[in-house]
């Protein structure tokens, strides 16, 4: 009930469909270039097959896509994924440029993404153990606990540049969430944030003006 009655407002308030009313060039870009670019990359009919072998869920696709071409778009080859659940996330992040490797912070003894990269072939990502082991990022990605990001968000920042982008999953899931990626929102340090619904974006670059953008998919 709790996610329905959110999505309900999500829809009554989300707009700039298509970039429209966007006066930000490079918000701009984002929208044409990402958010509505129709082409696929050439791994994503790789990864969605592997998805719909495991039965998982589909509609985390889009904003697995999403972060692939942000990425790409922003030429990030420090990438960071925290805890990926069954390990797609990091297989697109992973495609951006398999010359680069991909660090994943994750906790617990759940093996399934480690299983489903090896079975896809993914060998350009690396485990660690905590954020300390971090130095610097161009993306990361937020998949969950809440309890981490808050507990570690000052951490991301830390490790931030102006041209580092933080993707977090999930910020509608339960009020916790909700809550927490209000506060991150209305945080002085960031400049650009933009909330898909499944997932918010964030930019910390000092030179961008404020704005917040609630944007349909």
């Amino acid at each position: 009930m709790y996610g329905i009655k959110s999505y309900l407002k999500y829809l009554f308030i989300a707009h700039y469909r298509n970039g429209h009313h966007v006066h930000s060039p490079y918000t701009y870009r984002v929208c044409r270039n990402v958010l509505y670019e129709r082409w696929d990359y050439y791994c994503f009919d790789r990864i969605e097959h592997f998805r719909k072998v495991k039965h998982y869920k589909s509609q985390n696709a889009r904003y697995e896509q999403i972060m692939m071409r942000l990425c790409v778009m922003n030429g990030c080859k420090n990438i960071v994924d925290v805890e990926p659940d069954d390990g797609l996330s990091t297989m697109y992040l992973a495609s951006v440029d398999t010359r680069n490797t991909v660090k994943v912070l994750k906790s617990g003894h759940d093996d399934t993404a480690k299983k489903n990269w090896e079975m896809g072939g993914y060998v350009n990502i690396e485990l660690l153990d905590s954020i300390y082991e971090v130095k610097s990022f161009d993306f990361l990605c937020f998949n969950g606990p809440f309890e981490r990001l808050e507990t570690e968000y000052e951490e991301y920042k830390k490790r931030a540049s102006n041209d580092s982008v933080i993707a977090v999953r999930g910020i509608h899931s339960c009020s916790k969430a909700e809550h927490l990626w209000e506060n991150i929102v209305k945080d002085n340090d960031v400049r650009i944030s933009m909330d898909f619904f499944g997932m918010g974006v964030i930019w910390l670059n000092p030179q961008y003006q404020k704005q917040h953008y609630y944007i349909k998919l």
